[in-house]
């Protein structure tokens, strides 16, 4: 099957293939040159050599490094490309900002809405323990909902067992 759509200047052609995957192969019709016009000539240089700074154009004038840039004059206001594209951004942290001294002191209990497609066996839910010391995770698949507290006594003994510490506290969104 093979479907031809033409959207302005371009022909979309459409092919489905035997298994059923569909392949876009889209054409220009006409060539296009797109055009934009600054009256600022400090505005110009800015944008056309990648948002460079002010403080960096001024010195380029200043030093004769590029033919044919004029004097650069600070402008008053700011570049919005410039503020959308650098914005402040804090990295993560190094080190984890946990509450927890020891392991189980805190442990985040999450379970999962019912999934449309069935886990491991026909389960619908899963059920995560995070520990708040290390990010340990421990995930669980439920059939029902309901048997969150059978697995979470199985969990508490697991873990108390292997690691020697006792659970203090849980943490849910009452899930």
């Amino acid at each position: 099957m093979t479907l031809l759509d033409i959207k302005g200047d371009m022909i979309v052609r459409v092919v489905m293939t035997k298994n059923k995957m569909f392949l876009l192969n889209i054409e220009m019709n006409v060539p296009k040159c797109l055009n934009t016009c600054v009256k600022d000539e400090t505005w110009f240089w800015h944008m056309r050599l990648g948002h460079i700074n002010f403080d960096s154009l001024k010195m380029m004038t200043q030093k004769e490094i590029l033919k044919g840039l004029p004097s650069i004059i600070r402008p008053n206001k700011l570049c919005e490309g410039c503020l959308v594209g650098i914005q402040f951004c804090k990295s993560f942290l190094k080190k984890s900002t946990s509450k927890a001294n020891q392991p189980l002191q805190e442990i985040y209990v999450n379970v999962c809405d019912p999934i449309k497609q069935w886990l491991f066996g026909k389960k619908l839910y899963f059920l995560l323990f995070i520990d708040d010391y290390n990010r340990k995770t421990w995930v669980y698949f439920l059939k029902k909902k309901s048997n969150v507290f059978s697995y979470f006594k199985k969990f508490k003994v697991l873990v108390e067992k292997n690691s020697g510490y006792s659970i203090k506290s849980l943490r849910t969104d009452m899930g």
